[in-house]
């Protein structure tokens, strides 16, 4: 796997400032999905790479998004122009939870 050291904007000596990147390559050759379905998935904007100047990289944790992608497809049997929506729904749930975590521990 060709993991990149990527700097965004900041102190460049900064450790919080380095982002890990992976290829859309590698990325498929760690999930098991093939590149058109990658294409895919980034043409509709369920993933997205670092920038517009490298469309091929990624940050690492893409590797855990598409894993989730694959899951919620598999289990739930819906397309990919669908899960936008249940990602964000996902997300949704998970801020709800967490502020409910937060107003118990008050």
């Amino acid at each position: 796997m060709k993991v990149m050291p990527n700097l965004i904007p900041g102190d460049p000596m900064d450790k919080e400032n380095q982002l890990e990147t992976i290829t859309i390559e590698d990325l498929c050759h760690h999930t098991g999905l093939r590149p058109s379905i990658a294409v895919r998935i980034v043409q509709l904007g369920i993933l997205e790479p670092i920038n517009e100047t490298t469309p091929q990289i990624f940050h690492l944790q893409s590797i855990l998004k598409i894993q989730k992608i694959l899951r919620i497809k598999r289990d739930l049997k819906i397309g990919f122009s669908s899960m936008s929506l249940v990602l964000s729904l996902l997300e949704r749930i998970e801020e709800l939870e967490e502020h409910l975590r937060f107003a118990k521990t008050r």
